[in-house]
């Protein structure tokens, strides 16, 4: 699934352009706090 085309298609020009900008960076935020809470988990098994 294409998130850009989706975002594209809804949204022509610009107000698109920013969409697709802002759901990236909301992508990017949803998986870092993921790996953060992984990284996190093993920390605390290897101290413990």
């Amino acid at each position: 699934m294409d998130v850009d085309a989706l975002t594209n298609a809804n949204q022509p020009g610009e107000i698109g352009r920013h969409a697709r900008d802002y759901s990236k960076f909301i992508f990017m935020l949803k998986w870092g706090a993921v790996a953060a809470i992984i990284i996190a988990f093993f920390v605390v098994i290897l101290i413990a």
